[in-house]
């Protein structure tokens, strides 16, 4: 094995993995979903609730004040889900 060789090798290698990424990272921005934090939280604790072998209730906050119903509605309509 000459030195030639592995230089050709490693930088065929490196020109790979620059493809990969930059193609993983257009693909990322081109199927970009809008994750909802609310939706993710309560799954969460839903889930979290759906493994233990306890018998247990949930209990999920509400944001007081005003300018805060739709966003509390929300979070029980995602519980009722």
């Amino acid at each position: 094995m000459n030195i030639t060789g592995i230089l050709i090798a490693a930088g065929i290698v490196a020109a790979v993995g620059v493809f990969v990424g930059l193609f993983l990272g257009i693909a990322g921005i081109a199927f970009k979903t809008e994750v909802n934090p609310q939706e993710e939280a309560v799954l969460a604790a839903l889930e979290g609730l759906n493994e233990t072998e306890l018998k247990a209730n949930l209990i999920l906050c509400c944001m007081r004040g005003e300018g805060n119903d739709s966003d509390n509605e929300e979070t029980l309509r995602l519980a009722r889900k």
